[in-house]
């Protein structure tokens, strides 16, 4: 609802007083005289006849004569004249149209004043206190923002020293890797010029063992050992496992002579060599003249069986003996012939003959 208090005048002089209240499709209208008071309450049905003549809607005429009532200017002209009051409009060309008219009812004037003054301060109290909820709503409202701009502020400072400090960081970080950029152009540089590089990259050294890469000194090789080591490539599986049968010392060979030496023994048979001792045979036993004649026919038989029993075996022992040193000798020799590549390193060994009863009777 709104309502307005107007004066109307012309030509200086006082006229009257106009009221509007302005409902959703209703008006009352009050005015008041100098002595005199007024009123009218038009309805809907009466403005919608009004509207149609001018042939606009009920709500745009109302806002219409809402605005000429209340704005009071030079081309509206507000008439009352004996419980009439109309509107009238002038045109461009200097017409006047009558948009608005009221058929008004004379009131008590006393009781229409009361009633205005007494409207009047209902609607003051009710602004006053409107008006004071209004200012308490401000006040806090002014005491949130400045908190707020207190917030905002400390908010913008503290983004504006991160920003600062990331700053700061990322320019750091960019110098070291410029640097270190500069650092690696001025290396390769250096390594294409062929300057020395002032911080070289010293190789790391790896652990290894001392005895494998240690060179071995050459000693000078005898005639004897560089003969031995011949000899031991040539040899053939068959030497070889002949060759373990026997005990073998390497310091005995390396100070053996390769020069034969005739025996002096009466137990050996050849030359100085690699070849075993061979075992002493047992001696044949004589029997003397004297006691032949003394024994009786029975015990020299007895006697020519037991010396013809040992010569049969001493005479087969030797013969196996010697039989075996020659094939040992014959060995040897086949095997020194078939490892020396020439005759100039090696000697042929001397063959010896002798005779079963020689060797007998030497004994």
């Amino acid at each position: 609802m709104e309502q307005y208090w107007h004066t109307v005048s012309s030509a200086g002089t006082f006229q009257f007083k106009i009221r509007p209240v302005f409902g959703i499709d209703s008006l009352n209208l009050q005015i008041f005289e100098p002595k005199q008071a007024w009123s009218a309450n038009i309805k809907k049905n009466v403005l919608e006849e009004q509207s149609k003549k001018h042939q606009t809607e009920v709500s745009s005429y109302l806002n219409n004569v809402k605005n000429y009532l209340k704005h009071h200017s030079d081309d509206v002209e507000l008439k009352f004249v004996e419980g009439h009051f109309t509107v009238h409009v002038l045109l461009k060309n200097k017409m006047k149209l009558l948009y608005f008219e009221a058929t008004m009812l004379k009131t008590d004037f006393g009781t229409s004043l009361f009633e205005v003054t007494d409207n009047f301060y209902e609607n003051n109290t009710k602004h006053l206190k409107e008006l004071m909820e209004l200012k308490n709503q401000n006040s806090k409202l002014k005491e949130n923002n400045e908190r707020l701009k207190i917030k905002l502020e400390e908010f913008v400072e503290r983004k504006n020293k991160d920003e600062q400090e990331l700053l700061s960081k990322f320019l750091m970080l960019l110098n070291e890797k410029k640097r270190q950029i500069q650092h690696l152009n001025d290396l390769l540089l250096a390594f294409k010029k062929g300057r020395p590089v002032t911080n070289p990259v010293k190789p790391t050294k790896i652990g290894k063992k001392s005895g494998k890469n240690k060179p071995v000194p050459q000693t000078p090789i005898s005639e004897s050992e560089s003969e031995d080591s011949n000899n031991t490539d040539y040899e053939t599986d068959s030497d070889s496992s002949s060759n373990e049968d026997q005990p073998v010392i390497v310091e005995s060979k390396k100070k053996l002579e390769i020069e034969p030496k005739p025996s002096t023994s009466k137990t050996k048979f050849c030359f100085d060599d690699d070849s075993p001792p061979l075992p002493s045979l047992t001696k044949r036993l004589r029997i003397s003249s004297d006691s032949s004649l003394n024994t009786t026919p029975e015990n020299t038989k007895c006697e020519k069986s037991k010396g013809e029993i040992v010569e049969s075996e001493s005479a087969k022992a030797i013969s196996t003996t010697i039989e075996n040193t020659k094939t040992s000798k014959e060995e040897i020799v086949e095997s020194k012939s078939a490892k020396a590549p020439s005759s100039d390193f090696m000697e042929e060994s001397p063959t010896v003959d002798f005779n079963t009863q020689e060797l007998l009777d030497n004994m």
